[in-house]
């Protein structure tokens, strides 16, 4: 909304006035003085984008109004209300701020152009805000925090800029923006207690805070994402981890496993290799002769049929995967522990810790 302010001494200009500004869209009177006295506490206690300003109004000197009113919010914009008679002030007002002037008796289209004038200033930058949020959120969901950090200082800048004509802009930006992490927690599933601290934070938000507020906001989002994508990761694990346990004497494809749990392979494929140091396929691999090495010693099972237990067709190959990990042939390792039957070696064969010490199965 547009916020006017009226200041004249005539009670019949300042009705006529009211009456032609309300019907234009986005633009509201917010208050009205008669006075020099009444002009100054209006000023103070309002936030006007404009101000209709009688150059005759009783009680001060007009340039001293006009610089006080550009003082305590510069971009106000002052118009002056006059008559043919009054050429020489309407000069010197504009030298010291004043935007511009109507010549009496105010035809209502000149009224009009004037306003949409500045309005259209104000909705063009307006427009421009909206349409750098949209990226702004945009890099917040493709976890981009240098960009995301960039586009809030363009936010802030251009907010600035409509800020000073409009006081009432910050609230469709921080609209917008409540609106997009809202999108962003359900679709990464943060949590919702997060969700409306954020929430809250943002509409306490001034245009003094915005770019501090936003920042620190901005960093404890991504802090968030990152303790999220790391809690699904772990998940993730575990539950390819179980998937291969119930699965890998009968054999099992990173494929399946990827299928398993909605991940493409690639993705699985490193986010394994990141978590448990060894790659899916070794660790498949590892688990099988771990199996192998657990029936070599629990049973009388002819080596061939465990190969094929653990899905080896080949018993060659099956005793060469064997001795490249164990150090021995699978006939060998058999006798070996047959040889030494005290040996404490089998007491850690079940539910050991995965090499980086991380899992458990």
């Amino acid at each position: 909304m547009y916020n006017i302010l009226l200041i004249d001494d005539e009670i019949i200009v300042r009705e006529a006035l009211k009456v032609i500004l309300k019907d234009m869209e986005n633009v509201e009177v917010v208050g009205e003085a008669a006075s020099v006295e009444e002009a100054l506490a209006l000023i103070e206690s309002n936030s006007p984008d404009m101000t209709f300003l009688d150059i005759k109004i009783p009680g001060t000197d007009i340039v001293y109004l006009i610089k006080f009113m550009k003082r305590l919010k510069p971009k106000n914009k002052v118009i002056l209300l006059t008559d043919y008679g009054s050429s020489d002030f309407v000069f010197k007002a504009l030298e010291m701020g004043a935007d511009g002037y109507l010549l009496k008796p105010y035809p209502q289209k000149d009224i009009y152009k004037i306003v949409n004038l500045y309005l259209s200033q104000v909705s063009s930058h307006t427009e421009n805000l909206e349409q750098i949020v949209e990226p702004f959120i945009d890099y917040i969901y493709k976890e981009d925090f240098k960009n995301s950090k960039e586009q809030l200082k363009a936010i802030t800048e251009q907010l600035t800029l409509v800020c000073a004509n409009n006081s009432h802009a910050l609230c469709p930006v921080t609209d917008s923006i409540i609106k997009g992490l809202g999108t962003i927690c359900r679709e990464k599933q943060l949590l919702f207690s997060k969700r409306l601290e954020w929430k809250e934070k943002i509409q306490h938000i001034n245009a003094n805070t915005f770019e501090s507020t936003m920042l620190c906001i901005l960093e404890d989002i991504f802090k968030t994402m990152k303790d999220t994508e790391s809690i699904k990761e772990i998940k993730v694990i575990q539950s390819v981890l179980n998937y291969i346990e119930k699965n890998f004497q009968k054999g099992v494809t990173l494929e399946e496993a990827a299928e398993f749990v909605h991940l493409s392979p690639f993705y699985l494929s490193k986010l394994f290799k990141k978590e448990l140091k060894i790659n899916f396929v070794n660790y498949v691999t590892e688990r099988k002769i771990q199996k192998a090495k657990d029936l070599l010693e629990s049973t009388d099972m002819p080596v061939l049929n465990i190969a094929l237990e653990l899905n080896y067709q080949e018993a060659n190959y099956f005793s060469k995967v064997f001795k490249k990990i164990v150090g021995v042939t699978p006939t060998d390792y058999r006798k070996e522990k047959k040889d030494n039957p005290n040996s404490t070696a089998h007491l850690l064969k079940r539910n050991n810790y995965i090499p980086n010490g991380n899992w458990y199965v």
